[in-house]
């Protein structure tokens, strides 16, 4: 029988065999991606208000905290290596540090710009459409294995990819079985982004999930509901334009950035207070 010395030890080091959380390091913020991640040119400005990485990184950051964002907007997947080409280039110059926190997202355009293919055949029917996810996936990957070399200490933060049908471009003009068959192959790709965060120093965002759940119910602020598809264009609303959020909304998003690195890595940042996403949506309060 054990002693209870040796049963105290064994629990000892079991415990010390458990994986600690690593503290993520935002003193080198690097971002990747579309125009969810690169909004400047949305007008007026105050209606798109930051980006949710920028605005995650406002509330995370303290002072000398640095945030680079390479993203460029109408980019699909395939286009990620070039943005990195240029991270990597500006390494090699001496200009950029390198990244102590990556946050990625893409995917949307590769299925926007594939909306009737996707829409038509359920995953499995149609070898063009089954490829449409399966170069997203592997274009995601190698940009991974890319930037993991680069700075082999770094974190991520990763998106899944948006539920497009759900914005006011797409919201009423597609039949509920184009609807079912674009959501199948959404759900293909998301569940591999998802496990993705197996990996100790990958935290991903299920923004799929928030936006299945925000945007038929929208969160209600001080007695005003934010207004959600197809209406656009209004400070309280979801959506800024038929595509892309509002201020609110992208503090919203930027809350469960927080959330998932708070969860994932057992941090304390801060969220967007009610007050504040009210200020964004100008609700009185």
């Amino acid at each position: 029988m054990f002693s209870l010395r040796k049963i105290l030890l064994l629990g000892l080091l079991l415990l010390l065999a458990r994986p600690v959380a690593a503290q993520v390091d935002l003193s080198q913020m690097v971002t990747f991606g579309d125009s969810l991640t690169n909004n400047e040119w949305g007008r007026p400005l105050d209606l798109y208000g930051a980006d949710p990485f920028e605005a995650a990184f406002l509330k995370a950051a303290q002072a000398g905290d640095n945030l680079s964002n390479y993203a460029v907007p109408g980019s699909q997947s395939v286009h990620l290596h070039l943005q990195v080409d240029l991270y990597e280039f500006f390494l090699a110059l001496g200009s950029q540090r390198a990244a102590t926190l990556y946050g990625l997202e893409i995917g949307g355009n590769d299925f926007l710009a594939n909306v009737s293919l996707l829409g038509a055949h359920p995953p499995g029917s149609h070898a063009d459409a089954d490829a449409v996810v399966g170069r997203l996936l592997t274009n995601l990957r190698v940009v991974l294995r890319d930037l993991q070399q680069l700075a082999p200490q770094a974190h991520f933060v990763l998106w899944t990819v948006p539920d497009i049908t759900l914005t006011p471009a797409l919201i009423h003009s597609l039949s509920s079985t184009e609807i079912d068959n674009i959501r199948s192959h959404l759900d293909r790709a998301n569940r591999s982004i998802l496990n993705l965060a197996q990996d100790p120093g990958i935290a991903v965002v299920p923004l799929f999930r928030a936006m299945q759940q925000a945007i038929p119910n929208p969160p209600v602020l001080f007695g005003h509901a934010l207004q959600g598809p197809p209406v656009y264009g209004e400070y309280d609303a979801l959506f800024a334009d038929s595509i892309h959020p509002t201020a609110v909304g992208n503090a919203l998003i930027a809350n469960g950035i927080l959330n998932t690195m708070n969860r994932k890595w057992l941090m304390g940042f801060p969220y967007y207070s009610r007050g504040e996403l009210a200020d964004f949506a100008r609700i009185p309060h």
